[in-house]
């Protein structure tokens, strides 16, 4: 489980998450229930797919597991690079 804090990343920087390069955009802070602000951070990525770029949100400090493709290509519960099987 991998947790995103705002030290460790700046708009510009890159994150990689299971073989795949996230680049960070922006932070955006909103206003969340009660009066609380919350952090946001927007990351850009390809589509192992077809390329093109998508954008992913997750808010800091919480656990970072973003979307691995585009929402055309989107596949959840299925590995983007799937194991091989073994020749018998």
């Amino acid at each position: 489980m991998t947790r995103l804090r705002t030290f460790e990343i700046s708009p510009g920087g890159s994150l990689w998450y299971d073989s795949q390069k996230y680049r960070c955009e922006a932070f955006v802070t909103v206003d969340a229930d009660e009066g609380r602000e919350r952090t946001w951070a927007i990351f850009e990525s390809r589509c192992p797919v077809c390329f093109r770029p998508f954008i992913v949100a997750t808010v800091i400090g919480g656990e970072f597991k973003p979307n691995r493709r585009c929402q055309k290509h989107k596949a959840p519960g299925r590995p983007v690079f799937p194991k091989r099987r073994r020749k018998a």
